[in-house]
Order: C-alpha cells, then sequence, then structure tokens
C-alpha cells in the first residue's frame, strides 16, 4: 500500500511540474491523459494488452497478467505463441478457429468478446472473459489487437451454485408433484376398497379359518397393509389414532402376532389380502 501511495505523490508531483511549466491546455491534457491512464493500468487487476495483427507480436502485457495466468510478463514477451497453450483442452479449437478470423481487413468498429478457461503452472483453471478491439492505423489498415481481459472465475463459480440450486429446487418439485400424483392415486384405490368393505364379519382363510375380523379391523389391516402408519389410518378411517392401535392389537391377539410385519403376512396367508399388494 505505502508504495502505490509514494508511486502516486510522484506521478501528482510530475503533473504539477508539467502545469508550473505553463504548457497548452491541450497539450497538458494529453499528458494527464497519458500518465493517469498508465499508472491506472499498471495497477489495475484487469489484465490489458496489444498484440500485432498476426498476433505474433506481444506489444504490451499489463502486471495483472503475471497474476491471473501464474506466469511472467517477460515470458509471454520472449514466446508470445505459447499462450495459445495455456488454453483449456476444450476451449482451445472453438478459440482458435475465432482467432484466425481477425486479420488486418476487420473493420475499426468490430468488437470481439471471449469467454475460456486457462490452466495456470499449479493446475488451477481460471475463468477469463476477454473483450478487444482492433487497432487501425492512418490508411485505416488493421495493425493489431488490444484488449482487457478480466478473471472472472468467482462469478463462474456463483453461476454454477445457482444453477445446481436451480436445477436441485426443479428435480424435488418434480419429485414432490410425482410423489402427491401417486399418493392421490393410491388413496383413490384404497377409498374404493374400503367402501366395498360392508359385511359385519370378515372370516379368515388356512390355519386361521375360525378366525374373523370386524368391518372396522378389516379396515385398519388394509390399510396398514398400504404402509400407511396408525396416525395415518386415523386420518383415513376419521377415528383417533388409540382407536387404530385398539383394532390393530384386536387382529395382533386373534392372530397371534407381534409385530405389524407379522400381521400383514399372517393376514397374507388366511387369504385376505388376496388381491391387495401389502407394502411391508
Amino acid at each position: 500500500m505505502m508504495s502505490n501511495q509514494k508511486e502516486f505523490k510522484t506521478l501528482l508531483s510530475s503533473l504539477s511540474s508539467c502545469i508550473k511549466t505553463a504548457l497548452p491546455l491541450s497539450k497538458l491534457r494529453f499528458l494527464l491523459s497519458i500518465e493517469f491512464f498508465s499508472y491506472l493500468i499498471e495497477k489495475s487487476r484487469d489484465v490489458f494488452w496489444i498484440r500485432t495483427v498476426d498476433y505474433k507480436t506481444q506489444v504490451y502485457v499489463s502486471p495483472a497478467y503475471e497474476v491471473i495466468w501464474g506466469r511472467t510478463c517477460a515470458s509471454l514477451y520472449e514466446h508470445p505463441e505459447e499462450w495459445i497453450n495455456f488454453i483449456f483442452p476444450e476451449d482451445f479449437n472453438p478459440l482458435e478457429m475465432r482467432l484466425e478470423k481477425r486479420n488486418e481487413k476487420v473493420e475499426s468498429d468490430d468488437y470481439y468478446y471471449e469467454s475460456y478457461r486457462i490452466v495456470r503452472p499449479d493446475g488451477e483453471i481460471r475463468w477469463i472473459e476477454d473483450h478487444a478491439f482492433p487497432i487501425h492505423d492512418e490508411e485505416g489498415l488493421c495493425v493489431g489487437f488490444s484488449g482487457i481481459a478480466r478473471d472472472v472465475t468467482q462469478d463462474k463459480e456463483r453461476e454454477q451454485l445457482i444453477l445446481q440450486a436451480k436445477l436441485s429446487s426443479e428435480a424435488a418439485l418434480k419429485a414432490r408433484d410425482i410423489a402427491e400424483a401417486e399418493n392421490r392415486k393410491k388413496s383413490k384405490i384404497l377409498k374404493n376398497i374400503l367402501e366395498s368393505l360392508k359385511k359385519k364379519r370378515y372370516y379368515l382363510a388356512g390355519k386361521n379359518y375360525k378366525t374373523y375380523l370386524t368391518c372396522r379391523e378389516a379396515q385398519c389391516l388394509l390399510c396398514l397393509a398400504r404402509g400407511n402408519s396408525a396416525k395415518q389410518i386415523g386420518k383415513i378411517l376419521k377415528i383417533s389414532n388409540r382407536t387404530v392401535e385398539c383394532h390393530l392389537n384386536n387382529i395382533k391377539r386373534k392372530l397371534n402376532c407381534r409385530k405389524h410385519n407379522e400381521l400383514i403376512h399372517q393376514a397374507i396367508e388366511s387369504s385376505f389380502l388376496e388381491g391387495i399388494k401389502p407394502i411391508l
């Protein structure tokens, strides 16, 4: 921080000297723009770059390149052709094809936007947004390209998190809708079955042929076989949980069972649940 303050004071001192020399206002503004823009570019977190039209010479690259790319500016000046090798493999061919369209015939108002990934020496992957435009000479011929490259990795990661959350939410809503539809279907089937139970007594078959269930006991057993808890059975039959438990305990006693799953197996063996698929 102190280093930046010293540089800024030096810059102001230089500008002060220019003012004292009574330079023409237009020239003073020109010097001011050069000095300040140079300072801002050098301190910016974005990468400012300039290349020749054939992309074979790196005319300029700002210090932020070393922070984002993890490589020295000197190495890029020395081997400007190697920058393409730092591109993430999946982004390499598409980017190279688009760059081939940049030549000396491009219009002065052309603008280029690229989004790609780079691989740093430590293996870390960074997302880059690159905005570029052509540089023309007095005759209107393109002599190079200049641009600003920005590290947008954090933005991309946030976008990915938002997308994943959205997809998870949509999947959860879809699963809920499917489950609700399935429950409505099961409820309708169960309602039809319960309405068909109108007898006062239901005798069982097999070894329990002398045993019978009351209409309410039969209804509770059918609901239990459909995977409903005592509380859910109470809501379906519009009776209290205690009454449901009382009916289920009566059935257990009649069929000599201790657990609900034993109760359902006994009902199956006694042909009571024949044609009804129980959920154990």
